[in-house]
């Protein structure tokens, strides 16, 4: 079983590590369309990396996928057996009310921008019958788990935009900083993104110590590779689970148009609330509109196709 990143302080590190950091719909595990293809991208990615040091007696010994728990169990089972592979969190819920930071060397943007704090919406939504913005904290974790999907759905996208950025960039801080004595320090880095949504927080992040959403940020020393990943057919993400999940590419989704395996998808990650808001069908055996060549599928999946699906 893959676990988070945890070493005692002062342990020295691997050799070499790597931090796979995702950005964009590739950073919500529900928008991943193939993991496995997912995972083998990263290995083939990492690949030369690791071959230029084996070249100076060195290796790759750690790599440390920033993103989704779920990346990391699958890049386990194709990466070679000297290297280990740990996931860092950061939940991008805890940033949903944070303000704005400033001192010594450094501003940091406010995430909410004068809109309702977490509690306010909720209880706007009925989501929170019991209110008071003194008994919510989102540093509790029992209480971030209490802002759903649907709720996120709700959300304006840029403050889920910019909660997702500051959550992306404190973990990569935590995995770059030596300053973090209980995770290894990575001297190399890898950044997934879905080409739409901005990922320059982490590429300045990584290659010139450069972040906006950090007190002190610190780069990589070694290697840093940027690796866009498509929604197409054969692709590792979904435009057409984003427009379902994601705030930023919210739109309405013609589900009859859709194959089996896609509302299967879907379905495997909402809730009985999020089903009743966006109409989503319970049953949906029947034989998937793309299995024959006409005139007429032909239009569906070119349909589907043009939103990235």
């Amino acid at each position: 079983m893959i676990k988070p990143t945890d070493i005692k302080a002062n342990a020295e590190d691997p050799e070499e590590t790597l931090v796979v950091a995702t950005t964009g719909i590739v950073d919500d595990a529900r928008c991943i369309s193939d993991l496995h293809h997912l995972a083998k991208k990263i290995v083939i990615e990492m690949n030369p990396i690791d071959r230029k040091l084996n070249r100076d007696g060195k290796r790759i010994r750690q790599i440390i996928v920033a993103g989704p728990p779920c990346i990391a169990s699958y890049v386990s089972e194709y990466s070679p057996d000297h290297i280990t592979v740990t996931y860092n969190q950061h939940p991008y819920r805890k940033h949903l009310d944070d303000g704005s930071e400033a001192g010594g060397g450094y501003n940091i943007p406010a995430v909410i921008e004068g809109q309702l704090p977490m509690a306010r919406k909720m209880e706007k939504l009925s989501k929170y019958p019991n209110g008071g913005e003194v008994e919510f904290s989102l540093h509790e974790n029992s209480h971030r788990t209490r802002i759903t999907g649907d709720i996120i759905r709700k959300l304006d996208p840029e403050r889920y935009r910019r909660a997702r950025k500051k959550a992306q960039s404190k973990r990569f801080e935590q995995i770059t900083n030596d300053w973090y004595d209980n995770i290894p320090g990575a001297e190399h880095a890898i950044i997934l993104h879905d080409w739409k949504n901005s990922h320059d927080h982490l590429v300045n992040h990584a290659e010139k110590g450069e972040s906006s959403w950090v007190k002190y940020p610190t780069g990589c020393d070694g290697t840093v590779k940027t690796v866009q990943l498509n929604g197409t057919e054969k692709g590792c993400i979904s435009w057409v689970q984003a427009a379902v999940f994601d705030p930023r590419h919210k739109e309405g989704v013609k589900f009859n148009s859709l194959s089996n395996e896609q509302l299967q998808n879907i379905s495997q990650s909402i809730t009985e609330a999020t089903r009743q808001e966006i109409n989503f069908p319970r049953n949906f055996d029947r034989p998937d509109p793309f299995d024959k060549p006409t005139k007429t599928n032909t239009t569906a999946r070119n349909q589907n196709l043009a939103i990235g699906g």
